[in-house]
């Protein structure tokens, strides 16, 4: 079974990689008065908020699920049979998509209420 955490460890080590890149790139190129500072700063945020999420979250996660998966004394271990996962994961996702699908109403007619309300109050700047 593959352990999706370590691969986001490694994914977020290499944004961190590539925002020190782009750190030492803006050092160098940009000037401080044309954005460098700024984006310098921004630069040595993320490489610390990846570096934070791959530590905090990802790699604790990562070393649970491998002790999980690697220990002798399991409590318990089942299999699925294909064509039943296969039928829940299709009445999943049909009705993931009514929820989004009313979500989206709901959030187009509230938008078209706001935009109707906005465009009696300001007739000649509106639709």
């Amino acid at each position: 079974m593959e352990n999706i955490s370590k691969n986001r460890v490694l994914q977020c080590l290499a944004f961190a990689g590539f925002s020190i890149i782009l750190f030492l790139i803006r050092l160098m190129v940009i000037p401080c008065f044309d954005g460098g500072c700024a984006l310098m700063f921004l630069s040595v945020l993320l490489f610390l908020t990846f570096l934070a999420v791959a530590g905090l979250i990802f790699y604790p996660m990562s070393r649970a699920f491998d002790a999980v998966v690697t220990d002798s004394n399991l409590l318990a271990h089942w299999t699925y049979d294909p064509a039943w996962y296969d039928r829940i994961l299709k009445r999943e996702y049909e009705e993931h998509n009514e929820r989004n699908t009313a979500l989206l109403t709901v959030i187009d007619g509230m938008m078209v209420l706001f935009a109707l309300f906005f465009h009696h109050i300001c007739p000649g700047r509106g639709i």
